[in-house]
């Protein structure tokens, strides 16, 4: 019943270019495909950032505070370490009296490594 009715059909009005799948459809379908592909990468890409890279930039950005005096390398440790969403005195009470008091931190390298470590544990 199907073949009868497909019989009765008239001819494709269309040119027969139309009909045929050629190298331009291809080129067409691989190009959207890309930049389906292109939004998607985008799209997905805050979701499999590196945490390594983020600790990693927050090493060579906590070694560029070794050139300043004590005070001010403690003071950017520490707003580093609120940027983490840490706290001075979660990291250690020597340090908390440092930088709120008059006592002098002996060891700033320890503070450093306690936040690497703190943002390691937070990623």
């Amino acid at each position: 019943m199907a073949s009868d009715l497909i019989a009765q059909l008239g001819p494709l009005r269309l040119p027969a270019d139309f009909a045929v799948f050629g190298w331009r459809d291809y080129l067409a379908a691989l190009s959207i495909g890309l930049l389906v592909a292109c939004l998607v990468a985008a799209l997905l890409r805050p979701l499999f950032a590196s945490r390594r890279d983020d600790v990693a930039r927050l090493a060579l950005e906590l070694d560029s505070f070794k050139t300043l005096n004590a005070g001010e390398r403690l003071y950017r440790q520490a707003a580093v370490l609120r940027s983490l969403g840490g706290d001075v005195a979660d990291v250690g009470g020597e340090f908390a009296v440092a930088l709120y008091g008059s006592a002098p931190v002996t060891d700033l390298d320890a503070l450093d490594e306690k936040i690497l470590g703190h943002a390691r544990r937070r990623r």
